[in-house]
């Protein structure tokens, strides 16, 4: 937390603790989002795909804690003085209608329980030296949730199959990576199907009203001040950030 707020960023945890289990990491993000006080106004899901398990070396998907706050509205500008080294990436997000609890959510069931998707951009911050860290050192930080984006609220029923949405992701008007719906575990709300089940662990849920930000769906890329970043998803609408 105190990497966070003094932007001195620190050595990955799993390099002194080097027994640090997934159920631990997970306490550690407990406290952590405990001590900042903020209110939770939902979950992120990290390295529900390929591509991003590929770049971050992490093997598994993982979940953090969205907090108060966290939302930057796109008429404003991101500010990199609150950062350390953030990157980007295009995500599909929902609104929830109606709480979710596992085990044994399936794919209709986690879809009932939206209220609205939207595009949105994630704006990830490690509070480690570098993006090198293990899956436990990434739960423990809280899956590097730090800013968000959203686009416009589409109702749930004037959506698709959200697997087949394609994403274009531009930075300063230059198309830089592709992605699709289904590069989130195969299906967005398969993703969110996963929380639901994956809360069961520390006996929470989804309630209604939160936001579910289900995965990066191309590579990360890193802001520079004066940078704009626009993911342009068929059918949901375009979401751009500006720092």
């Amino acid at each position: 937390m105190n990497a966070e707020k003094v932007r001195q960023p620190i050595a990955p945890l799993s390099l002194s603790m080097p027994d640090l289990n997934e159920s631990e990491a997970y306490e550690i993000a407990r406290r952590r989002t405990a001590a900042i006080g903020k209110t939770s106004i939902g979950y992120k899901l990290g390295y529900t795909s390929a591509a991003m398990r590929a770049q971050m070396g992490v093997t598994e998907p993982n979940y953090g804690v969205l907090l108060a706050g966290s939302e930057v509205p796109q008429n404003e500008t991101v500010s990199l003085g609150e950062l350390i080294h953030p990157l980007l990436e295009p995500e599909i997000t929902f609104l929830m209608g109606r709480d979710l609890a596992g085990p044994e959510i399936g794919r209709e069931e986690a879809w009932r329980a939206v209220a609205a998707v939207m595009g949105s951009l994630e704006i990830v911050d490690t509070r480690y030296e570098s993006y090198k860290f293990s899956a436990v050192d990434n739960i423990s930080d809280n899956s590097s949730a730090a800013r968000f984006v959203l686009g416009d609220r589409i109702e749930r029923n004037d959506t698709g199959d959200l697997g087949n949405v394609p994403v274009r992701f531009e930075k300063d008007g230059t198309q830089i990576e592709v992605g699709k719906g289904s590069d989130a575990m195969g299906d967005p709300v398969l993703a969110l199907a996963w929380l639901a089940n994956k809360l069961v662990e520390c006996g929470s849920g989804i309630r209604a009203g939160e936001l579910i930000m289900t995965g990066g769906l191309t590579k990360a890329h890193p802001a520079e001040a004066g940078s704009q970043f626009t993911a342009r998803f068929e059918g949901i609408g375009a979401v751009t950030a500006q720092f």
